[in-house]
C-alpha cells in the first residue's frame, strides 16, 4: 500500500466529513420545503439537535486530543535509554535441586 493511496483515502475520508455540515442543513429538493430540516424542526428540538452535534464534535476532539497526548508520552518513553541491568551473584537457579551426598555425609554401615 503505497503513500498515495493512503493520502489519497485520507483526503477522500476528509472530504467526506467535512462535507456533512452543507449535507445536513441543505434542501431536500422539494418544491414546496424550501427551507432545510433542520429550520423546520420547533426551537426546542433543533436546539437538542445542535446541543448533539456540538457534544459529538466535542467528544471526537476529545478523543483525538487523547490519542495525540498518548502518542507523544509513548514516543517519549521509547526515546529513553533502557536502564542497566544490574548483575546478580544470586544463581540459585542454577543449583540441582537434589544435593549429591560427599563422603563424610554418608554413614558407612559397620
Amino acid at each position: 500500500m503505497g503513500r498515495h493511496f493512503v493520502v489519497g483515502t485520507l483526503r477522500t475520508l476528509a472530504v467526506g466529513i467535512a462535507s456533512w455540515p452543507v449535507l445536513l442543513l441543505a434542501d431536500e429538493g422539494t418544491a414546496d420545503k424550501a427551507e432545510p430540516w433542520l429550520k423546520r424542526l420547533d426551537p426546542v428540538s433543533r436546539t437538542k439537535v445542535l446541543m448533539a452535534l456540538a457534544a459529538l464534535l466535542l467528544l471526537g476532539g476529545l478523543l483525538i486530543s487523547v490519542v495525540i497526548l498518548w502518542a507523544r508520552h509513548a514516543r517519549r518513553r521509547i526515546r529513553e535509554p533502557l536502564p542497566k541491568s544490574r548483575i546478580h551473584d544470586d544463581d540459585w537457579y542454577n543449583k540441582p535441586l537434589i544435593r549429591k551426598p560427599r563422603d563424610e555425609d554418608v554413614d558407612e554401615p559397620d
